[in-house]
């Protein structure tokens, strides 16, 4: 739980959205990995969950600021899969 909070104000210090991006699509690897394992106990997800949507939401507001292009979009796609496997 400390590193997914570390990892939430780490991401809001960030000045650019490609920063951003890369660690979540990061984070999104980490927790394919031990989504895809299909072991009942999943202690890296449930440090995360908490803190899922603090870390989404400055990406995605630095996104749709900064960028018209498609990286809000892949914000949205990051929760929708992680909405869609139970991850959030």
């Amino acid at each position: 739980a400390a590193i997914a909070g570390a990892f939430a104000r780490r991401i809001c210090v960030l000045q650019t959205c490609a920063h951003r991006l890369h660690l979540l699509f990061l984070l999104h690897d980490v927790l394919q990995t031990e989504f895809a394992r299909q072991e009942p106990f999943r202690p890296i997800i449930t440090a995360f969950r908490p803190c899922l949507l603090w870390i989404l939401r400055p990406a995605y507001q630095l996104a749709m600021s900064s960028s018209p292009g498609d990286e809000p979009q892949k914000v949205l796609k990051l929760l929708s899969m992680w909405e869609e496997r139970g991850i959030l």
